[in-house]
């Protein structure tokens, strides 16, 4: 479709619930009766058609995409969990050594010169050597986030990624956009089939080390303890991933509600899902009803395609009508 340049097509002066019902009589049409319908009537229903389909299939990539990459980050992080649980006994013994170090060390009856045969005394060059070693395998970052875990899975995602860069076109209100500038980045890498990231690459759209490597969470809420809550995910293999949150004071929150039609009033946005009649109405089996943000009602996608999770006006409190 993209060959063909329906993006480009604009219709603009067409209202959108017509779109949707003009595509949709050519799902239920036959081709045989498309063919017969007259030219006039044809070409407006296939190009509604393509028009429509485009924005569908679009919106799918991009959920299917983010499902990848949390499906990804979701696994780096019991990839984490299950190395700290498999390397707590040796840590544990690190920590008994130390402790022998540091008292050897600190024992004011120990002279300088006789520290360290006082320390192999305690502990054997062969035991402090192997735990060394150890040591360098059990070393994790500062930060210790698991992001040399998400990085395992690079072959898996360089499967997709390069291609989903090459066919979305993003863009941004802000300019020049950092994020966008990265995207270009890649852009040129993959282009000339190189992996190193140059070092004046963008990275302003990540405000500190932690932003680079931030997690998200989506599913059931199964735990409520204090500030923490757990939330069980769910991968497109079926696997289920239990994941912590932290929320504080700062965490914005979008609570959905049922209510009906008193929700509706003037000023505030709404997303609505449902089918197209035979007269080219609509009728709306819900309604998603959101105050507006600072850019107004921002376009929404309604559950079950795809979409954004904070809605029309940005972070806060959604009121659902049936």
């Amino acid at each position: 479709m993209r060959a063909t340049g329906v993006e480009a097509w604009s219709l603009v002066a067409l209202n959108p619930n017509r779109l949707t019902f003009l595509a949709q009589l050519v799902r239920k049409s036959s081709a045989q009766a498309l063919q017969w319908s007259p030219a006039v009537r044809r070409y407006p229903l296939l190009v509604a058609f393509l028009v429509h389909c485009l924005a569908t299939v679009t919106d799918e990539v991009l959920e299917m995409f983010d499902r990848c990459l949390a499906d990804a980050n979701a696994r780096a992080g019991k990839d984490l969990e299950d190395f700290r649980k498999a390397m707590a006994q040796a840590t544990n013994e690190k920590v008994h050594l130390f402790r022998e170090l540091a008292r050897a060390v600190l024992d004011p009856a120990i002279a300088d010169p006789h520290l360290r045969p006082a320390i192999y005394t305690r502990l054997t060059p062969a035991v402090l050597r192997r735990a060394a070693d150890e040591a360098d395998r059990l070393v994790r970052p500062l930060d210790d986030s698991y992001f040399d875990f998400f990085e395992t899975r690079y072959g898996y995602l360089r499967q997709c990624t390069p291609t989903f860069l090459e066919t979305v076109a993003f863009q941004s209100m802000q300019e020049p956009d950092p994020l966008l500038q990265a995207v270009a980045v890649l852009h040129q890498l993959n282009t000339t089939q190189r992996r190193m990231v140059p070092s004046d690459a963008p990275t302003d759209f990540a405000t500190d080390g932690t932003a680079l490597t931030g997690a998200f969470a989506t599913g059931l809420v199964t735990a409520v303890s204090g500030s923490t809550i757990t939330v069980d995910s769910v991968d497109l293999e079926g696997s289920t991933t239990s994941t912590e949150v932290e929320v504080d004071g700062e965490t914005a929150f979008t609570v959905t509600v049922a209510s009906d039609a008193t929700a509706l009033v003037v000023g505030q946005c709404v997303a609505a899902q449902g089918e197209a009649d035979d007269a080219g109405g609509f009728v709306a089996t819900s309604l998603t009803v959101s105050e507006p943000g600072d850019d107004g009602c921002m376009p929404r996608f309604v559950s079950g395609q795809g979409g954004f999770p904070d809605g029309p006006g940005g972070p806060g409190s959604t009121t659902e009508a049936g």
